[in-house]
């Protein structure tokens, strides 16, 4: 039972940072941070070059959420829970600082 609860929530975390660009930008958005044309008026970089790195910190923290599942120790739900967490905050830093 435990072990399909660490499945259900590593899917869950995959799912949460592969939507994790239009995370960052429809909540920086919200709070009006950044305009819809940010990236085509004010931004420094252009919106592949912004959300290509965040798929691949994406990918990276998918790595370590599957080793997180065959993982007994403390940690281990930091593992599982990392794609859910480092790409929205790599996302959101990137464009808060680079606006």
């Amino acid at each position: 039972m435990n072990k399909a609860i660490d499945i259900l929530i590593a899917l869950t975390a995959n799912l949460i940072g592969f939507f994790s660009v239009p995370i960052c930008f429809y909540s920086l958005y919200a709070l009006g941070l950044v305009s819809a044309d940010h990236f085509s008026q004010q931004g420094q970089m252009s919106f592949t070059e912004w959300a290509s790195p965040i798929l691949i910190v994406w990918i990276i923290c998918a790595v370590f959420s599957v080793v997180g599942l065959w993982t007994q120790q403390k940690g281990r739900y930091l593992l599982i829970a990392a794609p859910a967490i480092v790409p929205v905050l790599y996302g959101l830093t990137t464009v808060f600082l680079l606006s």
